[in-house]
């Protein structure tokens, strides 16, 4: 059932408002991500702890380093891999409650544990190719520098050893600017394509590369209304960093900035969660809380 932004605005913070149960994953999911990096802390503190830094020269202590360097990737490869895997689980089980909500006005717990078990690894896979993207875009682009810092510059290879002498170039400010620019515009486009890669992959049930593909396509048809979301959550949560930013002392922008994280989590993630589902479901035709039973909710 189409609605229009307006509309859809309107009706997803009412549905988020009375179905506050919707910030759980995302406070399950924080919780869960401090568990899952703590064996990655407790194995620094503790290789901090056994070495005593002061008495050891600089070569011992790159010989200390070495020494623990593999068990200590191992450990931080693992809880990386813990925490991505808590992260899709909570973050699937957080799409099938915002869909839920939005098709029958409410929702509990028990979709969130049965939409993370089943759509975990799809999820998960999903966020590597994402990240893979990413990676492949900017290596392009740095690739595509270095091309034209050879040439359209004219900057002699030698002195890539000696960036100093680089940035003395007359024309290396602006490069350097719209090189910046480009990797700024280029997340930002890659954000939005696959701003519905989640939804998409949760609510029609699809596999990690097809949810990708349905999330751009999505947003080739939907650009307007993908923008003005995207921008919405943007600007709330630029908002909400603001009082922190000019807080004249820096207790309060402290205590501000604990403030903020509890708003984004417990508030404005289920509330972005909802309307991303609530878009989705609309401009794909699915089934959405009847209009009549609005009064439920007034």
């Amino acid at each position: 059932m189409y609605e229009d932004l307006g509309t859809l605005i309107g009706k997803g913070f009412r549905i988020w408002r009375n179905n506050l149960s919707l910030a759980m994953p995302f406070l399950l999911a924080g919780l869960a991500l401090l568990l899952a990096l703590a064996p990655t802390l407790l194995a620094v503190i503790y290789l901090v702890g056994t070495v005593n830094l002061e008495q050891l020269s600089e070569t011992e202590l790159q010989a200390a380093l070495l020494e623990n360097i593999v068990p200590l990737a191992l450990v931080g490869v693992l809880s990386l891999l813990a925490a991505g895997l808590v992260s899709s689980f909570f973050t699937a089980g957080a799409v099938g409650m915002a869909s839920q909500a939005n098709q029958e006005s409410t929702t509990s717990l028990s979709t969130m544990w049965s939409s993370g078990r089943r759509y975990c690894l799809r999820m998960f896979a999903a966020s590597v190719i994402i990240g893979l993207m990413v990676i492949a875009g900017l290596l392009l682009l740095l690739a595509a520098t270095a091309v034209l810092m050879g040439t359209s510059l004219q900057i002699d290879p030698g002195l890539l050893a000696n960036p100093q002498e680089i940035f003395q170039q007359p024309q290396m400010a602006a490069f350097v600017l719209a090189l910046v620019s480009l990797m700024i515009l280029f997340s930002l486009i890659l954000s939005l394509v696959t701003a519905l890669v989640y939804y998409a992959l949760v609510i029609d049930d699809l596999g990690a590369t097809r949810a990708i593909g349905v999330s751009i396509r999505f947003f080739w048809d939907n650009k307007f209304d993908v923008f003005i979301i995207w921008l919405i959550i943007i600007a709330l949560s630029m908002a909400l960093s603001i009082p922190g930013q000019l807080s004249p002392t820096s207790s309060f922008a402290s205590a501000w900035s604990a403030i903020n994280g509890i708003i984004s989590v417990a508030v404005l993630s289920p509330l972005s969660a909802v309307w991303w589902a609530r878009l989705y479901l609309s401009r794909t035709g699915k089934n959405l809380f009847k209009e009549d039973d609005w009064e439920y909710l007034r």
